[in-house]
């Protein structure tokens, strides 16, 4: 998986949405509500940050800063002791699969 994927964080809806076409797979946008969406590729896709404190948010930020893991096991395995909402990490697991290899 891509390295250093980028994360766009839009405080209210004045703030730029990336454009498909600057958006690698894996890229995530923080939207206002605290909703996540990740770039697959080929479309947007919805992880339920709202459901996340903030602490858990900046948690979630660090580890995939430096680029996805390339199995949802590994995920799950490195961020159940940080990230309490299961939906949560069930759902970026979820994403993690979808994202190119």
């Amino acid at each position: 998986m891509q390295n250093n994927p980028s994360i766009y964080i839009l405080r209210d809806n004045i703030d730029d949405f990336p454009k498909r076409e600057v958006c690698s797979p894996g890229d995530i946008v923080i939207m206002s509500t605290g909703d996540l969406l990740v770039w697959s590729g080929m479309s947007w896709l919805l992880a339920p940050g709202r459901y996340i404190t903030v602490e858990e948010l900046k948690e979630f930020v660090r580890y995939v800063s430096s680029g996805w893991p390339e199995d949802s096991a590994i995920f799950i395995s490195d961020m159940s002791g940080l990230i309490s909402d299961k939906r949560f990490l069930e759902k970026i697991a979820e994403i993690c699969e979808k994202l190119p290899r």
